[in-house]
């Protein structure tokens, strides 16, 4: 893994909390937390249902937490179109970017 830090762990940090802060919030386990903010699992590999939930917690696109980047910057183009459609699409409900107030 780069010296660059993991989206995850920027957007916890730059919101002041911590690992079980957002574990208790999202109700995602600690740990899966403290690997993905590792590297040694990938948020592309992790349920929708927990990246939506941390996103939400955060209050952050969850494209940020995936991909370190706004829904409107990620080339969607370069994704292979299963995984387009697992990020949009949870039992037949599509999700768009949300703003952030």
């Amino acid at each position: 893994m780069s010296n660059k830090t993991n989206p995850l762990k920027r957007a916890r940090t730059k919101a002041g909390h911590t690992q079980k802060w957002l574990a208790i919030n999202a109700q995602v386990p600690t740990r899966s937390i403290q690997k993905a903010e590792r590297g040694e699992i990938s948020l592309e590999n992790m349920t929708a249902r927990n990246i939506l939930a941390m996103a939400k917690a955060l209050e952050v696109d969850p494209y940020i937490l995936v991909y370190g980047k706004p829904a409107e910057e990620v080339d969607l183009s370069e994704l292979p179109s299963e995984e387009i459609n697992e990020i949009n699409e949870i039992n037949g409900v599509t999700f768009r970017p949300f703003p952030i107030r």
